[in-house]
């Protein structure tokens, strides 16, 4: 395991107290060179969720802590230039903030043959330029659950995953897309939002059909 160079900064605000222009009914993603935002509504709570990605430095050992004035440094550093609503949500934010290092694992064994299985990111870490790490974890388990029902559990732990590895691929390399998408600069950013004037959110989400509208194929495989 090893140290990807990005950092998630993470708060929540009361919807009461945070900034007009964000959304309160649906995700927005907010992007620039090196970096980028996204935020979403939290219905039960009345608040809104943020996530600020940008580099980092390795904090060392852990995994998540409160933003100290290393890392906070690092936040603004990271979001320089952008526009000044942001700027100052995230500084006001800042004392409310958890750090997040992100790691990335290389591929492993995901069962021992008789009664250890792991799932989600225990089997296949990802990186969450995609969203997708706790969907993967709901997916394994749909699924696992599917083989064990109808075989012996070595069938059917080598049957999950051999069956789950193209998928997690699959999402793992959109996820390297959109990190290469989101923190664009110069020329190719340029061109990202050109692309993106030009097309329909229809369009995309067409696209994403594979990735959100997924369904599993049950037994008899």
């Amino acid at each position: 395991m090893s140290f990807s160079g990005s950092i998630a900064w993470r708060v929540t605000l009361p919807q009461a107290e945070s900034p007009a222009f964000l959304d309160r009914q649906s995700v927005t993603a907010f992007l620039g060179p090196n970096a980028h935002m996204v935020t979403y509504p939290l219905r039960d709570t009345d608040s809104i969720n943020i996530v600020a990605i940008g580099a980092g430095v390795d904090p060392g050992e852990g995994w998540a802590a409160q933003t100290q004035e290393s890392q906070a440094l690092l936040l603004e550093r990271a979001f320089k230039g952008w526009n000044s609503d942001i700027r100052t949500m995230l500084a006001n934010a800042k004392g409310n903030m958890t750090f997040w290092p992100l790691f990335q694992a290389g591929n492993g064994r995901w069962h021992n043959d008789k009664d250890l299985v792991l799932i989600g990111d225990a089997a296949h870490a990802m990186l969450p330029f995609s969203a997708q790490g706790a969907a993967m974890a709901i997916e394994d388990a749909f699924e696992l659950a599917d083989f064990v029902s109808s075989r012996s559990i070595p069938q059917a732990l080598a049957a999950y995953e051999a069956s789950r590895q193209k998928r997690v691929s699959a999402v793992r390399k959109r996820g390297a897309i959109n990190k290469f998408a989101y923190h664009a600069k110069g020329p190719l950013q340029i061109g990202r939002d050109v692309l993106l004037s030009l097309r329909s959110s229809d369009s995309f989400a067409r696209d994403l059909d594979w990735l959100y509208g997924y369904r599993p194929v049950l037994t008899d495989r």
